[in-house]
């Protein structure tokens, strides 16, 4: 063998070093390799998770914002919103606290009988309504009482009354309402227009009418018109009022400028009262109304029109004389719910246990406006 020198041993030595180093690095690169894909794989579930919520979020973000939307274009309050739920005890009509102030809508019913059927007539109207429109009940302390204790007081009614969806609010003792000229009187007060708030519009409703849940229809689709009912079947250019929006603003202006008991009075001819006499006085400032074929899509009386939104005078004598048998029975098969104001029957007794579960008050000399209890 020879000799090795040092310039063969250098060479040697890089001929056996450099692939060791060539492996080193090259294993280096792969583990690293590896490194970076089980970093990868391990970020991304989190990556993928982070997407997700993202995604739900942008998803929810829209579906609130558009379910938030209320009739009118508004978006309601998140109060507003759970005000449904509330079982609360909150104070009807009270300044604080109340979940349903009264906004641009309000509906209103004035009764002073306690109808068995009147109960689940409001809680029809508040359903097909909505929260959106509260519910004022004009009515008397002694109807309130018996209407609590009859069936020990309907559990669905309080809630709403609780909540504040529903207001009950004690009527004066004067005018006395037992006719149509003291109740035309009533409705063309201004105490009575002062209690309707900051509302723009307001749904008169009376027991022997109906909103039809059936119908597409919306009492908002009829704010162009500054009264709106049932086309009056003798009165040219006039609408019953028993089921009537109104515009609050220029019923005011009426009430301030025109006293009614100067044209509605002892010797008023039958059917021209407070709603036909809203409708002149209106007219006279420059009102808005529909005509017969729009009035008649918002509600049916004695005038014929097919599918409305909601019924007047629902079942009484002259309806069933002039629409006859197979129209009536053309309006329950449309609207069956219109049998709840087909019927006046009111409480007349309760029954020992009836009696026993609250104090059936008596009126007093009120001059009205106060809220009032239910149950």
């Amino acid at each position: 063998m020879g000799k090795l020198d040092a310039t063969n041993l250098d060479y040697r030595n890089s001929l056996f070093s450099q692939p060791r180093v060539s492996c080193l690095l090259f294993n280096c690169s792969q583990q690293s390799s590896r490194y970076v894909d089980l970093a990868i794989m391990r970020g991304r579930p989190f990556a993928i998770a982070t997407l997700s919520c993202f995604i739900i979020f942008i998803i929810t973000a829209t579906t609130y914002w558009w379910r938030t939307i209320d009739d009118d274009g508004n978006h309601q309050s998140l109060s507003s919103l759970l005000a449904p739920l509330s079982h609360g005890s909150t104070t009807p009509y009270s300044a604080s606290g109340d979940l349903f102030p009264i906004g641009k809508k309000v509906a209103v019913i004035v009764e002073t009988r306690p109808l068995r059927t009147l109960i689940p007539l409001i809680l029809h109207f508040a359903s097909v309504l909505g929260p959106e429109w509260p519910i004022l009940f004009f009515t008397r302390a002694s109807t309130i009482s018996t209407l609590s204790a009859f069936g020990h007081g309907s559990q669905p009614f309080k809630r709403l009354v609780n909540s504040g969806q529903v207001k009950i609010i004690e009527l004066p003792t004067e005018p006395y309402l037992g006719n149509y000229l003291g109740l035309s009187h009533f409705l063309a007060s201004e105490w009575f227009w002062g209690q309707m708030g900051s509302a723009e519009y307001m749904l008169n409703f009376q027991s022997d009418s109906i909103l039809c849940a059936n119908s597409g229809r919306r009492v908002e689709d009829f704010f162009g018109y500054d009264f709106v009912g049932a086309w009056h079947p003798w009165v040219p250019e006039a609408f019953n009022g028993g089921l009537s929006l109104r515009n609050v603003s220029l019923a005011r202006k009426v009430v301030s400028t025109y006293n009614i008991a100067d044209d509605v009075g002892g010797g008023t001819k039958d059917g021209e009262y407070e709603d036909v006499w809203f409708c002149r006085k209106m007219m006279t400032l420059g009102g808005r109304f529909p005509d017969e074929k729009r009035a008649s899509e918002f509600a049916v009386d004695l005038v014929w029109g097919e599918r409305p939104m909601g019924y007047h005078g629902v079942n009484k004598g002259a309806q069933k004389d002039i629409l006859g048998k197979e129209r009536m029975e053309q309006m329950y098969e449309w609207c069956p719910e219109a049998k709840l104001a087909a019927s006046h029957k009111e409480i007349l007794e309760l029954n020992e246990d009836e009696k026993n579960s609250g104090a059936i008050v008596e009126d007093v000399q009120t001059t009205g406006g106060g809220s009032l209890t239910f149950g």
